[in-house]
């Protein structure tokens, strides 16, 4: 996949990806959704929610630093923003991020997190001003895997989709530079993750809606060559 060029399909081509439309790349998701869900996972992911972060809104600096690793397939990006308590209100958010001199501490836990088990960098949401109730307080920032206090809960077992590997992603007074903060702005992360989300939403239905277009072949060649005279 990484010789495809298949990590960095939505990514821009100033940073090594191919710079796909929205339309090049739904229909690439269309085709991976007639396989297994892993791959439309493991890419996806990396071209979506694992970068759009950077690319929407990361500083210059920042996009030199990560994205052309992530175009390449080198760096696995991965999405930290739901919680245990925090889901579909993502104002809601506990995470927090306080300031401390020239770096933040961020304390909190993040769950069903997607390819965290193999990220090598997360954007993570965390409530930077907790005097701000809401999405105001919120900011968007970039943690590198192998940071001191961050850790990875178990690998959550499910019922399907096995192949894409979520966990929990914890934080305990980890330590990351100010400049990890995306767009080097206070209070903005909830609108990035909003952006980003817009975005993927457009992507992630494609996927397992192209799956049954993928069975109706196998349904109907079935009948035509098992045998009747036994189980099939």
């Amino acid at each position: 996949m990484k010789e495809l060029g298949l990590f960095g399909l939505a990514l821009p081509e100033e940073y090594g990806g191919l710079g796909l439309t929205m339309e090049e790349e739904a229909r690439i998701a269309m085709e991976l959704g007639r396989t297994s869900p892993a791959f439309r996972s493991y890419i996806g992911t990396n071209n979506g929610i694992g970068s759009s972060g950077i690319v929407i809104d990361g500083t210059p600096e920042q996009k030199e630093k990560y994205l052309p690793r992530l175009a390449s397939g080198d760096l696995i990006g991965s999405f930290a923003l739901t919680e245990p308590e925090a889901g579909s209100d993502a104002g809601s958010l506990r995470t927090t991020a306080v300031r401390d001199g020239d770096h933040y501490i961020i304390n909190g836990t993040k769950r069903f997190i997607t390819n965290a088990p193999h990220a090598g960098i997360f954007t993570v949401m965390a409530r930077s001003n907790p005097d701000i109730k809401g999405a105001s307080g919120i900011s968007a920032f970039i943690v590198e895997a192998g940071t001191p206090g961050l850790t990875l809960g178990k690998r959550d077992k499910k019922m399907g989709q096995k192949g894409a590997h979520t966990s929990d992603v914890i934080f305990d007074n980890c330590r990351i530079p100010a400049s990890q903060l995306i767009g080097g702005k206070e209070g903005v992360g909830f609108k990035t993750a909003m952006k980003v989300l817009d975005k993927a939403a457009c992507i992630f239905p494609l996927s397992p809606s192209a799956r049954p277009n993928a069975c109706w072949p196998m349904h109907w060649r079935l009948p035509r060559t098992a045998s009747n005279s036994g189980i099939l």
